[in-house]
Formats: C-alpha cells, sequence, structure tokens
C-alpha cells in the first residue's frame, strides 16, 4: 500500500489518462494502484445496473487494462467476466461469447475453481439465451459440479436456479417448481434473504405461466415483502410488475394499470433504464386489452425507442412483435405481418429460436384470419417443429391448439380433433391449467360444430370450471358459448330486447 503523503503517477488507459474527475478522486482518496481494478470495475457494475451500458463497458474496458498492467490476471478474468455480460444485456453474444471464454481460459489456467464456476455459469446464460439449452445444461452441470466441490452452496444455489429457467424454456414446469425449491433451501440455509426471495419470485413466474394464479400471488406477496424488508426498491418494483401481470391474465385491467404505473415510478426514480422499456411495453397490453389502441402504440414505441437506445436487440425485436400482435387486433393484417417478418428477421439474425418460433407461430395467425389455411398450417408446422428442438412444451401445445383451429376453420373435423386431443394432452403434462381449459373448451366448440351438443356441454363446462377458478376473462367468453349453443340446440333465436 502507497504511504498516506506518497504521490504517484495515473495509469495510461488506451494511451489517455482517466478522465479529470476520476483522477482527482483517486488522489485525493489516496488509492492504490493495485486497488484501482476494483474501483473501476465497481463504477462500471453501477452503471451496468442502471442500463448505461456503454459507460459500463468503458469502464470495465479501463479495470482490465489496469489489471493487464499490474499482471494481476485474476482482475482481467473478473474484468473479462463482467464485459461479457453487459455484451449479453445488449444481446451482442459473439463479443459476449469471447468475453466469457478468454476470462474461462485465464481462470483455468491460474487455477482458479470459483472464477471458472462462475464463467461457466454465464456461458450457460447465453447459450439458454440463443435457446441451446442442451449446451445450456452441459455449462450449468460443470458448474454445479464444481460448486458442489468446493461447497459454494450460495453459487449451488443460484446454478440450481438457472437449471429450474432451462425447464422453463422446455416446459418442464413441474421439475423447474422442484429445482427452484431446492434452490430455495439452499437460500434459506445460507441465510441469503434476497436470494430467497428471488426463488419465491421465480417460482410465482411458474405458477404464473401454469394459470395457477393464487399460488403465483401468495408468492410475489412473500418476495414483495422480504424486498421490502430489505429495503431493495428495484426487486419491490419488480414484484409489483409482476403482480400486475396476475391481475392482467384475471381480466383486472385497472388494478394491473395500477400495478405496472407504481413499478414504472419506481423503476425511473432508480434510473433503471433497463426495467423502463419493460413496463411500458406492459402497460400497453393493459390499453391493448382495453381497446385503447393509441395509447397501446404510444407505449409500445416509447418502450422500442428505450430498448433501440440500450442496444438491447432481443427487446427491440419484441416490441416490434407486440406492436405486430397490436395492429392484428386492429384488423390491421397487412401492417401485423410486416412487423412479424421484422422481429422473425431479427430473431435469426440473433439466432434466438424461441423468439423466432413465436414470430412464425404469429405469422400464421394472419395467414389463417385470411383463410390462407396452406400457409398458416405450415407456419404452424415450421414453429412446431422448432419449438420441439428447443423442447418448449409449452410453445408445443400452442402451436398443437392452433393447428387444430386451422383445420376446425377448414371444416377439417377429424383432424382438428387430433391436434387439439395431442395439445390438450400436453398442457396436462406440463400442468399448464390455463392452455388446458383452452383446449378443453376449442374441443366443446368442435364438439359443436359436429352437433354433439351433449358432449360440447361437458366439454365447454368443465373449460368454465377451470375459467372460473383461475380468474380469467374467458370464462365470460365461455359463458357466452354456452348460452350460443343453448339457443341453437334449442331452436330459439335470442331475443331482441
Amino acid at each position: 500500500m502507497m504511504k498516506e503523503n506518497e504521490k504517484r503517477t495515473i495509469p495510461m488507459i488506451d494511451g489517455e489518462r482517466l478522465d479529470a474527475s476520476i483522477e482527482d478522486f483517486i488522489q485525493e482518496e489516496k488509492i492504490a494502484e493495485e486497488d484501482l481494478p476494483d474501483i473501476l470495475g465497481g463504477i462500471g457494475t453501477r452503471f451496468a445496473e442502471r442500463g448505461y451500458y456503454e459507460s459500463a463497458l468503458e469502464f470495465f474496458r479501463k479495470s482490465i487494462h489496469v489489471a493487464r498492467q499490474l499482471n494481476r490476471k485474476e482482475l482481467v478474468a473478473s474484468g473479462l467476466n463482467d464485459l461479457g455480460s453487459v455484451f449479453f444485456q445488449q444481446s451482442n453474444y459473439e463479443q459476449s461469447e469471447r468475453c466469457y471464454i478468454e476470462a474461462l481460459t485465464i481462470n483455468r489456467e491460474i487455477g482458479d475453481q470459483k472464477g471458472v464456476s462462475h464463467v461457466l455459469n454465464n456461458l450457460g446464460n447465453l447459450s439458454s439465451r440463443r435457446g441451446t439449452w442442451e449446451e445450456a445444461e452441459k455449462y450449468y452441470n460443470e458448474s454445479l459440479r464444481i460448486k458442489e466441490e468446493l461447497d459454494d452452496r450460495r453459487g449451488l444455489a443460484q446454478t440450481i436456479d438457472n437449471l429450474g429457467g432451462v425447464r422453463v424454456a422446455e416446459g418442464e414446469l413441474e421439475q423447474a417448481i422442484e429445482l427452484y425449491g431446492r434452490a430455495l433451501q439452499l437460500r434459506e440455509e445460507t441465510g441469503d434473504k434476497r436470494g430467497s426471495s428471488l426463488e419465491l419470485h421465480n417460482l410465482a413466474n411458474v405458477y404464473l405461466s401454469m394459470g395457477r394464479h393464487d399460488e403465483a400471488l401468495g408468492n410475489y406477496q412473500r418476495s414483495l415483502a422480504m424486498f421490502e424488508e430489505l429495503g431493495d426498491r428495484s426487486s419491490i418494483a419488480k414484484s409489483l410488475h409482476q403482480i400486475g401481470m396476475i391481475h392482467e391474465n384475471k381480466g383486472e385491467f385497472d388494478k394491473a394499470l395500477g400495478n405496472y404505473q407504481r413499478s414504472l415510478a419506481m423503476f425511473e426514480e432508480l434510473g433503471d433504464r433497463s426495467a423502463i422499456p419493460k413496463s411500458l411495453h406492459q402497460i400497453g397490453m393493459i390499453h391493448e386489452n382495453k381497446g385503447e389502441f393509441d395509447k397501446a402504440l404510444g407505449n409500445y414505441q416509447r418502450s422500442l425507442a428505450m430498448f433501440e437506445e440500450l442496444g438491447d436487440k432481443i427487446g427491440t425485436a419484441k416490441s416490434i412483435h407486440q406492436t405486430g400482435i397490436l395492429y392484428e387486433v386492429m384488423g390491421q393484417n397487412d401492417r401485423a405481418l410486416e412487423n412479424y417478418k421484422r422481429s422473425l428477421a431479427m430473431f435469426e439474425e440473433l439466432g434466438y429460436r424461441s423468439g423466432i418460433a413465436k414470430s412464425l407461430h404469429q405469422m400464421g395467425m394472419i395467414h389463417e384470419d385470411k383463410g390462407e389455411f396452406d400457409k398458416a398450417l405450415g407456419n404452424y408446422q415450421r414453429s412446431l417443429t422448432m419449438f420441439e428442438e428447443l423442447g418448449d412444451r409449452s410453445g408445443i401445445a400452442k402451436s398443437l391448439h392452433q393447428m387444430g383451429s386451422a383445420y376446425q376453420e377448414q371444416g377439417r373435423f377429424e383432424r382438428a380433433g387430433e391436434f387439439i386431443k395431442k395439445s390438450l394432452e400436453v398442457s396436462e403434462k406440463i400442468g399448464d391449467v390455463y392452455s388446458t381449459a383452452l383446449s378443453i373448451g376449442q374441443l366443446g366448440l368442435l364438439q359443436k360444430e359436429l352437433g354433439n351438443y351433449q358432449d360440447a356441454e361437458a366439454c365447454l363446462n368443465k373449460a368454465l370450471d377451470i375459467f372460473s377458478r383461475i380468474g380469467s376473462p374467458y370464462a365470460e367468453t365461455t359463458k357466452a358459448a354456452i348460452r350460443e349453443m343453448n339457443i341453437e340446440r334449442t331452436g330459439r333465436k335470442p331475443s331482441t330486447r
């Protein structure tokens, strides 16, 4: 360490001196040169947490440069890992992978097994984002093995959590619940309150996707209480956002909007630019659901502009995709199709296969609306194949369901029944209550078309029971279908009064 009154030379960064304000801070605080990489890296982390990615990249590069000058290989590896994580947030996957691989090489060279396990975990995250789940699982399991050897229980919890994310992506929701439960137990055993609250949050996300709204809400409320106790305002905002999604799924749009607006205000106060466009996006969806299309479009456009400014290519593609859905709802199918083609091109460029499959699926729905059933079925088949390659059973169920719907519209009722039943089987296996109800309801409508009113009534009532239990707005739609069927089967015309 330097003596209190010792003067030193500030290292050169890429041929230039450090920013004057940082240099003054270093001199005033008498920061030792060997501490400089940590200081610069810490500044980079703060910028990254707030979504100022270009500034974060600048400081991580400076940190790495100084660490190289000092021959501190462990700090070079740590800085490269951080740099790769920022590129990851920007959807710059090639640069991210290069940084991670170099960090991994250095950590192995110096025998830093903990560093190796961290980088392997991040390479798993990168593979997950790319939709290469088998590769992701390989990285996570290798990271897991090292962490078990090191008895790094907090690290174990994080990687088990990430494996849970793979299971979610593959549609193995019950297995995801089991993994998140294991991670939660480890967090609790190590006294990691923040980690415990995050696992509760993740469990709630799975329950939400399964349509198990009461369980989801209970876990969100537990995690929210813990975040409030910890004073973690960023996570409080995220929990409020997710609780808003429950209200949205239940058709409680005003409550949902209130939650999204509260979370947006908190993200803005925190300066969390990476979270702000996500809240704007969700607020747009509420306006879309309420038929306030101009407001919806305004929010989507603001969200899109921020994602573009951040360099978040996946966020950008998702916003373009969602705007396409809005145009489709508005009956502007040509504009919708154009957006889906744009999002598809971006997802293909990024190698983001989940996004590719979803764009193909939506393009199929446009063709179905236009009565172009061969084109629709072609798109659904391509999306189905990709979901099968990804192991995304939730996506598989949706594609099968939509193919059944297209066959039903063509009057090919036997074929329609085959696909809807396959969709139902997959949804039941993964415990997706919401999709299960949709397929049962669709089978009811199919039986109605065939004149099998007793079977139709049984299916529609079963679907109604599920929709009512989970608080879905589709309960009212199903009630209307039952009323219409009863009028049809009795030959009575509805009253005009």
